[in-house]
């Protein structure tokens, strides 16, 4: 996670291929946002890993609250130093081991509570077909 988060510094772009630090499942409610999107802004339309859309020199404090061999969480607080009005915001990571490799599988926070959860109502809400009236 730490090294995650240090491609946030400074205003650095996520490291290519960061969507294999989700999980399968977590990755599979993403892909089904965007194809819901239709090429408009899919509901995800916000980097949850720093919980912003925009950032310049972001710095997460990181503590382990409970790991074992196949899963951990991970409690995060995250600001933008290059933001003076930026305010502390927390999140939880849920970690799981998949493929040897540690992923996220959920992440929490004051908005969504839950990103999973978000996910999984947003695609279900907009897959259901339309009503006309």
């Amino acid at each position: 996670m730490a090294g995650l988060f240090a491609t946030y510094r400074d205003n650095g772009k996520p490291p290519a291929g960061s969507h294999r630090i989700y999980d399968s499942q977590l990755q599979a409610l993403m892909d089904e946002d965007i194809r819901l999107a239709h090429g408009e802004v899919p509901a995800l339309d916000f980097d949850p890993l720093c919980q912003c859309q925009d950032y310049q020199k972001l710095v997460a404090q990181l503590t382990v609250r409970a790991a074992s061999p196949k899963a951990a969480i991970v409690d995060a607080t995250l600001r933008d130093l290059g933001m003076p009005k930026d305010r502390p915001r927390n999140a939880v990571f849920d970690l799981v081991k998949e493929h040897g490799a540690w992923r996220i599988h959920d992440i929490h926070a004051d908005n969504p509570k839950s990103l999973r959860a978000f996910l999984i109502q947003q695609n279900t809400a907009r897959s259901r077909p339309q009503k006309h009236k």
